[in-house]
């Protein structure tokens, strides 16, 4: 399992709780994880002991658009977004467009964007305990990736312009019948 933390490096992103989880799935499953860390930002964390530690990647540096897919299109790819506490996550809708389950936090809208058990897990935020399990049910049922993923495409097919045009034609009558209000 590839587990991916993406995006702006924040205290506000939890790093520090998702790199506690992995080091204890590590002593069960180092033959099976890898964790990479990719965006720009203050790692606040040990980057020396992160780049020794078995099955990990760290790129300290901004990615252009191009890039995306070397960690986005990889196989068994998981996106976790531990955030301590955020209003929404950009990262997340990112992942989605590669099909890629998440494991995110409870906090502000992100509840909004990721169905518990159907496009991802919902965990509590600063808990190391039910992201280290989030994370453990990815390894032992590598099955959901691909439940997951295909929940995420039929989720994202709310997001098409063609839908969003009906929905816009729903609530403004093109041919005046409503008097051209918005509702």
């Amino acid at each position: 399992m590839n587990f991916l933390f993406f995006g702006r490096i924040t205290k506000y992103k939890g790093l520090n709780i998702l790199w506690e989880a992995y080091k204890r799935l590590l002593d069960k499953y180092k033959q099976q994880i890898t964790l990479s860390i990719v965006g720009e930002g203050d790692l606040k964390l040990n980057v020396n002991e992160i780049k020794k530690t078995i099955g990990t990647n760290v790129v300290n540096e901004w990615i252009p658009n191009e890039d995306l897919y070397k960690y986005f299109g990889r196989k068994n790819v998981v996106l976790v977004c531990p955030y301590i506490d955020a209003t929404q996550s950009g990262v997340i809708m990112l992942g989605y467009d590669f099909l890629v389950p998440v494991i995110a936090t409870k906090t502000g809208g992100i509840p909004e964007q990721v169905q518990d058990n159907v496009t991802g897990l919902l965990i509590e935020p600063n808990s190391i305990d039910e992201l280290y399990k989030a994370m453990e049910k990815f390894i032992l049922n590598i099955d959901i990736l691909s439940k997951y993923s295909f929940n995420i495409k039929s989720y994202m097919s709310n997001f098409s312009w063609i839908k969003s045009i009906g929905k816009f034609e729903k609530y403004i009558d093109l041919e005046g019948t409503k008097g051209g209000e918005c509702l």
